[in-house]
């Protein structure tokens, strides 16, 4: 048989390679796959969309290491919720100080993204040699939805965000890349406009072959991808969708109680968390590192420490288990004179210190979705109501009583 070499950008599609036998598949060098057979059976499909989930753990996504570089840190580090600490390794100081430019750029997200997207299409570019049915069909959502995310995510990182300005929907997008084709060339002729559109097709092209249902976590399915829509809906300034895909996510599942906030942070639970890559081995990516790492004030080296007006907003009275959670503070060893304000949630790991599972969709954030949908369509009533949903789970008391402005603020602040 005619053998074709498939050049795979994708540490962990070569992972998932390794458990092939050597008729199936030869590496030639670390880079390059040799396929003879393979893309055949429903085995194969099923090994190779596990291998495309392992894409959310390269740096930029959920990858650790200690650049801080993940999707968990820029944005605060960004929004200055987070403070470079020059006891620290100068991890990601360009974000910091926004001294980044086009050779520097804060994350590494554009990268990791477009080789996801490149996994993604190559498995298409053999959905056809599955039979039809329900496996194919599940396959192919799995995989068009796991694209739509990393379009999104290099959009809304490296592109205006449609409702930013009045002018946004019709400024420069991104590459939207639908086939499997390492030698092409790609230009942004696309407007941010279509990109969204595109993305939001592309799901909802698929969500029906998704599973009904939310109890596996660990893969894609029209829960998790109707939280998703009601993301990139909001985004795209489409209140009536974002209400359409968010409402039934969240009347049917709870958020984290206040109760089960150390562990879900510790991965003991996943109580509200709609999707997320599991951390099961010592040797998985360690979240953590990305605002630093050690075990006591003695050898503590922080990467990067909360911002005194970020912990100020958490309050230790009414939320008392959030507030300890998130936050330790720490007299370094060195800097005994100055009290260093720790971002601690990523660091009591279930295997591991540092090493947590990844989430990437948690119902508390289609609450706040929902919430800021119903007030921008003018509905204040239902938005407050949605709204005090997630603060009946998070406080001991609260009066959630908020109208106008004063609402919007809440919502964002609740989004901290």
């Amino acid at each position: 048989m005619k053998k074709n070499i498939i050049l795979l950008t994708v540490l962990g599609l070569l992972t998932l390679f390794n458990s092939c036998s050597d008729d199936d598949i030869k590496k030639e060098s670390p880079n390059d796959v040799l396929v003879d057979g393979f893309y055949k059976t429903e085995e194969d499909f099923t090994k190779a969309i596990y291998g495309l989930y392992q894409d959310f753990k390269q740096i930029g996504f959920y990858g650790g290491s200690g650049y801080s570089r993940d999707l968990v840190v820029v944005g605060d580090i960004l929004s200055d919720n987070l403070l470079s600490n020059y006891g620290g390794r100068g991890s990601n100081r360009a974000a910091n100080n926004w001294t980044y430019d086009s050779s520097q750029t804060p994350t590494d997200i554009y990268v990791a993204a477009y080789r996801m997207i490149s996994d993604a299409n190559f498995i298409l570019s053999k959905i056809n040699n599955l039979k039809e049915g329900e496996f194919k069909n599940r396959i192919k959502a799995e995989a068009i939805l796991i694209r739509a995310i990393a379009h999104f995510e290099i959009a809304r990182h490296y592109a205006e965000i449609p409702t930013q300005s009045a002018t946004s929907a019709s400024s420069i997008g991104i590459p939207y890349l639908t086939t499997y084709n390492p030698e092409f060339q790609s230009s942004r002729t696309k407007t941010i406009k279509e990109v969204y559109d595109n993305i939001t097709q592309d799901i909802e092209s698929v969500i029906n072959y998704l599973p009904g249902n939310y109890q596996d976590i660990n893969r894609l399915n029209q829960y998790s991808a109707s939280a998703f829509l009601s993301r990139v809906y909001l985004y795209n300034g489409n209140y009536d969708k974002v209400i359409k895909y968010g409402q039934k996510v969240v009347n049917e599942i709870q958020p984290t109680s206040k109760n089960e906030i150390a562990s879900f942070w510790s991965s003991k639970t996943s109580q509200g968390s709609l999707f997320e890559i599991p951390y099961l081995q010592a040797n998985d990516p360690s979240i953590g590192s990305n605002f630093g790492y050690g075990t006591n004030a003695n050898n503590m080296v922080m990467e990067f420490s909360a911002d005194k007006a970020l912990y100020d907003l958490y309050n230790g009275s009414t939320e008392p288990e959030r507030k300890n959670t998130y936050f330790k503070i720490y007299n370094l060893a060195g800097d005994a004179n100055n009290a260093n304000i720790v971002i601690n949630k990523y660091y009591p790991g279930q295997i591991k210190n540092y090493i947590n599972h990844a989430r990437y969709l948690r119902v508390e954030e289609v609450i706040f979705n929902l919430a800021e949908a119903y007030y921008l369509k003018g509905d204040l009533v239902q938005s407050l109501q949605t709204l005090n949903i997630e603060r009946a789970q998070r406080y001991s008391n609260f009066k959630g009583e908020e109208k106008g402005e004063e609402l919007f603020e809440a919502i964002i602040t609740e989004r901290s």
